[in-house]
């Protein structure tokens, strides 16, 4: 596949090719700038180099990037779809549009981060989404998440409730005030070094798991933010060890058809 198109404003090489091939993913497009895949004003490019308004831009996709950006269905119906997010792919742009290809229009009721593979539900239309919202807001969907963390857990089973607050750079870390985090988590495994666990999350902040087990000591293993990035270099680990499995619907009126359902990820 191959695009060309005219730059209408100034900003970074990532940023434009996010717009225009949002369902591969910014780790896959930066593996298409380093593979000399890109030209600017017919020059090949091999970095994010700034870009002005009326610059040429041609991208060449290899089919082996096109089919790592393929997304498996868990459950569909005409309300709702269930995907098995990959990482890579960010949930609110890249996922519907991969999605819409086979779906028409769909909607993300909520959001992973985009190195963060799992369970994700996108409604197909408005009111669906309305419905999920709610339900969300009103804490009646419950999510579960299996995480890799370095170090080991300050007892099998446990609470973290923290205050998060944004700082810059698009970082969050934990305050005395802010928005707050609450997750239930639970010990599956530990090996001298590694910790496998379950999390529940009952709030929805952003990054919150990661940056609630990277304030107790035990970063998930492949975090390349809050992480323990020495580790990581050190075990060659560069995914982020985070994976939404299931998701439960606990609502009525449109969605009670979805009581006492699981949809679980493999």
């Amino acid at each position: 596949m191959k695009i060309s198109y005219i730059q209408d404003k100034n900003e970074t090489l990532l940023s434009s090719l996010s717009s225009h091939l949002s369902e591969l993913g910014k780790n896959k497009l930066r593996l298409l700038i380093k593979s000399k895949e890109v030209r600017l004003n017919g020059n090949r490019v091999i970095c994010n180099v700034e870009l002005k308004e009326g610059d040429r831009i041609e991208a060449f996709v290899p089919e082996a990037i096109k089919k790592t950006a393929s997304v498996s269905i868990i459950y569909s119906d005409e309300l709702i779809i269930v995907a098995d997010k990959p990482a890579g792919v960010d949930s609110t742009l890249a996922l519907p549009r991969l999605l819409e290809k086979e779906f028409g229009k769909v909607y993300p009721a909520h959001r992973l981060d985009t190195n963060t593979t799992g369970v994700i539900i996108l409604a197909r239309s408005e009111q669906a989404l309305e419905e999920l919202k709610k339900a969300f807001k009103g804490r009646r969907v419950h999510k579960t998440y299996e995480a890799t963390v370095i170090g080991k857990m300050p007892s099998m089973r446990g609470k973290m409730i923290d205050r998060l607050v944004r700082s810059e750079g698009n970082t969050i870390r934990v305050g005395s005030e802010g928005a707050l985090a609450e997750t239930d988590y639970e010990v599956i495994s530990f090996d001298g070094e590694l910790t496998k666990l379950k999390l529940r999350p009952f709030t929805g902040r952003t990054h919150q798991l990661r940056v609630q087990l990277a304030h107790i000591g035990c970063p998930i293993l492949g975090d390349g933010k809050y992480g323990n990035f020495e580790y990581n270099k050190k075990a060659g680990i560069t995914k982020q060890m985070l994976r939404a499995v299931s998701v439960e619907i606990d609502a009525t009126g449109l969605l009670a058809r979805y009581k006492g359902k699981v949809f679980s990820a493999g």
